[in-house]
């Protein structure tokens, strides 16, 4: 399977880029998945709405693809969000929702292994050997090493990173705020490298 984004400026630029994919691919020896009476298409379209309008303002209709005879070759459908190279893509075009996603799928690749993670049996060390590969690379993975991102948005991964850390450490926040107890020291107990989202604070 081969991901391929294109952008368009409009809905007829859309329809009509949309009908030269299907014979350019088949020159790869690719082929664009579309939809066909009730099955539905594999291939996606959303429509990102200028500023101050809502994307229910704009034309969602599933549009055809017409081959190059004017035939139909099938549909294609449209969705506000859809995952690309492991990137959740909203129509919104913000990082809103695929930091949120983040956040989630590493709360709950935390939370599986949570009692080994937190075990006094294991050395900090150990757990943090654990933790890097489990979870923060679930955090991370092609995100925020090349993502410019508003404040609000960087605090949500920094602060479920730093929640894993004091939780593998067994301390809690308001331990963490009478001591001054930096995550970088947390990082540090843990033998982790503190990433980067967490370099440039306490």
């Amino acid at each position: 399977m081969t991901a391929l984004s294109l952008f368009f400026e409009s809905c007829a630029g859309k329809v009509t880029g949309a009908s030269y994919l299907p014979n350019h691919l088949r020159k790869f020896g690719l082929e664009m998945h579309l939809g066909s009476g009730a099955i539905a298409s594999k291939t996606e379209a959303t429509c990102c709405p200028p500023m101050r309008l809502s994307y229910d303002d704009g034309d969602t209709t599933p549009f055809t693809v017409l081959g190059p005879n004017g035939e139909g070759l099938g549909f294609v459908s449209f969705t506000k969000k859809f995952k690309y190279l492991g990137s959740l893509v909203n129509h919104s075009l913000t990082s809103g929702a695929d930091v949120n996603k983040r956040v989630k799928s590493a709360a709950a690749a935390f939370g599986s292994p949570r009692s080994v993670l937190c075990s006094f049996v294991l050395s900090e060390p150990l757990r943090g050997a654990v933790y890097s590969p489990l979870v923060l690379t679930t955090l991370l993975y092609g995100c925020f090493e090349v993502w410019c991102l508003r404040d609000d948005l960087f605090a949500k991964p920094r602060t479920s990173h730093s929640s894993c850390c004091r939780a593998m450490c067994r301390i809690t926040m308001a331990h963490a705020i009478r001591h001054h107890t930096p995550s970088k020291q947390l990082c540090k107990r843990l033998g982790i490298a503190p990433p980067a989202m967490c370099r440039a604070y306490p």
